[in-house]
């Protein structure tokens, strides 16, 4: 079955975890390709792992890759780079918004760095208020041949089913109907308040920016394209995540557009 291109990069990632587990060595050998939606969860993963339990992948430039967004956080980004290798932050702020922009185009207007700055902001705050993680990064690539910008986050927090299971507020729920009201705009906070970081997130992305989103936590994943071409998966245990996954795909160039149309 053709799975849509970000959900296809989480299930890479799943199935070299289950190559560990079934084999005790994780084997990339014949690894030919990492986008960040696969590249920062393995990372997460290899971090746990002594190196005798991994093979790097056989060809010298994927190789040669993965070694550098893995290990390559100490030295400084560039306007000009096509890559962020993978950077961890206790606490996100503005600066990380900002690197991403600076990576996706240095002739981005006011008005399309405000877009981007406003849809990450809103994530990592969500992430700030709710996840409870220990650790959380972030790494982005573009495509120049596909013309688009791929750019992920990670935590491994309580997962946002976690965090709706810790609330007093809704009772026992399944992930995926935790996930399908986080994005709905429900918030776990004690008031009787609205959610507005996943939902203006997933609204400037797509509708905006005419972008793909997903959302990977605990048990249930979501996807959402631009015309409000949306779906939710419950997932097998196997394939589940210990934490919260976002992938995100931006066109290039981007459409232009008024962000404050979109902001919920």
């Amino acid at each position: 079955m053709d799975l849509p291109a970000l959900l296809d990069c989480y299930v890479s990632f799943c199935k070299y975890r289950d190559l560990h587990k079934e084999n005790g060595i994780l084997d990339l050998g014949k690894a030919s390709w990492f986008c960040p939606t696969t590249l920062l969860p393995l990372g997460d993963f290899l971090g746990r792992l002594d190196k005798s339990k991994y093979v790097l992948p056989d060809d010298a430039h994927v190789r040669n890759y993965i070694t550098t967004i893995l290990e390559s956080e100490a030295k400084p980004h560039t306007k000009s780079g096509s890559y962020i290798p993978i950077m961890k932050a206790s606490k996100f702020d503005q600066t990380h918004s900002e690197i991403i922009c600076d990576m996706i185009s240095k002739n981005m207007t006011i008005n399309e760095k405000t877009a981007i700055k406003t849809a990450i902001g809103e994530l990592l705050d969500n992430i700030d208020q709710h996840s409870h993680c220990k650790s959380a990064s972030f790494m982005a690539q573009r495509y120049e041949k596909l013309h688009v910008v791929e750019v992920a986050i990670f935590d491994n927090g309580i997962t946002i089913p976690g965090s709706f299971g810790k609330s007093d507020k809704y009772g026992k729920m399944e992930d995926t109907e935790a996930l399908r009201k986080a994005v709905g705009g429900f918030s776990t906070k004690p008031e009787d308040t609205r959610g507005h970081g996943l939902p203006t997130f997933l609204s400037i992305l797509t509708d905006a920016l005419k972008g793909t989103a997903l959302i990977v936590s605990g048990g249930s994943a979501y996807l959402k394209e631009k015309n409000n071409n949306e779906k939710l998966y419950n997932l097998d245990k196997k394939d589940s995540l210990d934490g919260t996954l976002i992938g995100m795909r931006i066109p290039l160039p981007m459409p232009k557009t008024d962000v404050y149309e979109y902001i919920k």
